[in-house]
């Protein structure tokens, strides 16, 4: 019963605010009709009058803000029996057109004048066309929704999140240079969210390449997205955890046997002759003693560049420790990248620009 109440409760409470929308429609349709009734009966001066009526209008949609502008186009050109006015014509199409690229004289409204105007305004004026959908299903972190952006003229194009208090802006998507494109909705960049679940202004900004015009779309969107949670990835084996993989160095022994084996070749060089009479006969031999270096220096260069004997089993166990780490950083990354693309998150944007 309580949730029942609760129901009833709030229903009142929104009851006036719903009544007064829906009289406000009626009253902006009925406004529209006596302006399009007005132009059927060729009274060219009371429909503008109607529609200007129509476009002061508070918290005016957007539906009926280019209808009015349409009608007052048509009222300020009509093709007979009415006055002329082109400049007002001409105001009221380049307001249409502000309004969206897309905007176009209706085939009831239209006539031969009234279309080569608007064709020349086309040309003259810088406008944009913003395509946005009410859902934006977000499928994976890295996911987009895309919005069709076009204009008149080569241009720049932006899309930013702005927070409603106007703290945040967040830049979503930019396209440097075309005119027929997307922009990409995103909540994510590189596995890691970019909005919250909040209320956001998503804003489109046009610059003209050229002159440098900007026109700006913006529209009121509720994000409503989940949080992520990654694994920790296990760190790198710390090199301070390996056991050593090689003894120390013998530098010391190797340097020593070098000296004592170069000794022993230079008293057998002396000692190894031959007896008198050959002895004297004959000069001394001297290979020995280039022999003796080369026995001392190779030692000494032996001995300097000896890295240790290996450890094996330092060496497996330590390639074990890294193979571990490696497989739990495998599993960890994968099981993220399985939650990045399983994620899913979805924007609703108001489709009623400003």
């Amino acid at each position: 019963m309580r949730a029942v109440w609760c129901a009833v409760l709030t229903l009142l409470a929104y009851a006036p605010a719903v009544a007064t929308a829906q009289s406000e429609r009626s009253v902006t349709r009925e406004m529209l009709d006596r302006a399009r009734s007005a132009l059927s009966d060729l009274q060219y001066a009371r429909a503008d009058s109607a529609a200007r009526d129509v476009l002061l209008l508070a918290m005016l949609p957007r539906s009926a803000r280019v209808e009015a502008l349409q009608i007052q186009a048509a009222a300020n050109l009509p093709e007979a029996g009415g006055e002329r006015r082109p400049a007002a014509a001409r105001a009221a199409l380049t307001q249409l057109l502000r309004l969206d690229l897309a905007n176009e004289i209706p085939a009831e409204l239209s006539t031969p004048a009234l279309d080569s105007l608007y064709r020349q305004v086309r040309e003259t004026v810088y406008a944009i066309s913003v395509i946005v959908r009410r859902d934006n299903p977000i499928t994976g972190i890295h996911g987009t929704s895309l919005l069709r952006v076009r204009a008149n003229r080569p241009s720049s194009f932006k899309l930013t999140a702005r927070s409603k208090d106007g703290i945040e802006s967040i830049p979503i998507d930019s396209v440097m240079s075309s005119m027929d494109t997307t922009l990409a909705l995103r909540v994510g960049r590189n596995g890691q969210l970019l909005l919250r679940g909040s209320e956001y202004e998503f804003v489109v900004t046009a610059v003209d390449i050229a002159s440098r015009e900007t026109l700006v779309r913006t529209y009121d969107g509720t994000v409503a997205i989940p949080a992520i949670e990654y694994l920790i990835l296990p760190p790198t084996v710390d090199s301070a955890l390996l056991k050593p993989e090689r003894a120390a160095p013998e530098r010391t022994p190797g340097i020593i046997t070098g000296i004592v084996v170069a000794g022993a070749t230079v008293l057998m060089g002396k000692n190894l002759r031959a007896d008198e009479p050959i002895k004297s006969a004959f000069a001394p031999e001297g290979r020995y003693m280039s022999a003796a270096v080369l026995i001392a220096v190779g030692a000494g260069v032996a001995a300097w560049f000896d890295r240790g004997r290996v450890l094996d089993r330092n060496v497996q166990a330590n390639r074990r420790l890294v193979l571990e780490s490696e497989a739990q950083r495998r599993v960890a990354i994968a099981e993220n990248a399985k939650r990045a693309a399983d994620y899913r998150a979805n924007i609703t944007l108001n489709t009623e620009g400003r």
